[in-house]
């Protein structure tokens, strides 16, 4: 009986012994894993979760351009050996992930996913994502320190948090923002002027739009933004006393062709959604930063749309009104305008007026009346 006993407990010591040798040997190896995994740069890392990618011709182009630049990527770099027929690619946070033979297919597999992006063969630009707009990179270690945004101040926010950093736009991987060097001081852009009056005298916000595609080479004519933006078509009347019109963030408020009747105008909200039916890849809604923030922009050749007033300096109290609207009291001034920020220096801000009354302003008054107006801020990624 103790013969029986005996070796019956040996046999499951020996059992325990091998599975926790076994069970410390994985961890151990996971550990150890996970350790070179932090430490490799984002290429290498590509190598061993995916590594029969080192045979796709084009790989190594891929990787160059992911060590240099991050959001730059290559689509060719999809296609696995025998898979030719599938032309879309999804992505998920840089990786990839599976080929598709339609665009449709592969936006439902990314659908249901976050931080995908599908590329097709043979373009250098995604064609579909659900990923935050504004990637923030530390420039000290671009690899680690890396976080997504859904706004611009958001994106700045973290920006500064981390100390020196990159901010790129991740729809066509051009940099926004950076406080990792200097700014020059002085920026001056030519863009096209073009005239709101006699057409829209009401107009100034898709004028200055107009003048922003033209600056890029979309050649979207006035009349056409102003057929195309969003209208709010509240009726204007007053209710014991009180205003009730509509609100200009949900569309063009008035006539826009004619001053005989109420108007007002349009905020960021439409004029961003119009911009970005042109200008898909690029079209960015900076709303809510800091004017400095839009330094970096001009500095690198983007000309930036905003929002107002037509004397340049902020306004008093009494300049503004109430209005009931469908969502609630907002408070207008029918001197609001539009113009497109072109340049700036040390005493200036220069811009192209569609009024043609002025081409720059004092830096503190101009900045002072685009604050009290809200900080809207719309362009497209250079």
């Amino acid at each position: 009986m103790m013969k029986k006993f005996t070796a019956g407990f040996l046999v499951s010591a020996l059992c325990a012994a091998l599975c926790v040798f076994f069970w410390h040997a994985a961890v151990s190896w996971k550990s150890a894993a996970d350790n070179r995994a932090k430490n490799l740069p984002v290429s290498d890392i590509y190598s061993q979760v995916y590594p029969q990618t080192d045979d796709i011709a084009g790989m190594s182009d891929f990787r160059e351009a992911d060590d240099e630049n991050p959001l730059k990527t290559g689509a060719d770099s999809c296609h696995y050996p025998g898979q030719n027929d599938k032309r879309f690619c999804v992505y998920q946070d840089g990786l990839p992930l599976k080929n598709f033979p339609d665009l449709n297919a592969a936006i439902g597999f990314a659908h249901w996913r976050v931080n995908c992006e599908v590329y097709e063969s043979g373009l250098s630009v995604c064609v579909w994502d659900n990923c935050p707009p504004f990637a923030v990179y530390s420039a000290d270690d671009p690899d680690r320190n890396y976080a997504g945004f859904g706004s611009f101040p958001e994106a700045i926010r973290y920006a500064q948090r981390i100390g020196p950093s990159f901010i790129y736009f991740r729809k066509n991987a051009s940099c926004v923002w950076q406080n990792a060097a200097p700014l020059t001081g002085r920026a001056s852009i030519a863009a096209p002027e073009i005239p709101q009056n006699p057409e829209l005298p009401r107009g100034c916000e898709v004028t200055s739009l107009a003048m922003l595609l033209h600056y890029f080479g979309i050649n979207a004519d006035k009349m056409e933004l102003a057929g195309k933006i969003s209208k709010n078509d509240a009726a204007y009347e007053v209710v014991d006393g009180a205003v009730h019109y509509g609100d200009p963030n949900d569309g063009f408020v008035g006539d826009i062709y004619s001053t005989s009747g109420m108007g007002l105008g349009v905020y960021h909200g439409p004029v961003f959604r119009l911009l970005a039916e042109y200008a898909p890849r690029t079209a960015m809604d900076l709303t809510g930063c800091e004017f400095a923030d839009l330094l970096f922009l001009l500095e690198n050749g983007a000309p930036v749309w905003v929002i107002v007033n037509a004397a340049y300096e902020a306004l008093p109290a009494s300049d503004f009104l109430t209005w009931q609207t469908a969502g609630g009291p907002i408070k207008v001034t029918y001197s609001e305008h539009s113009v497109l920020v072109t340049g700036y220096d040390d005493k200036y801000v220069y811009f192209n007026d569609p009024l043609g009354i002025a081409g720059k302003a004092r830096r503190a008054g101009f900045i002072a009346a685009w604050e009290q107006m809200g900080r809207q801020a719309v362009a497209c990624a250079p």
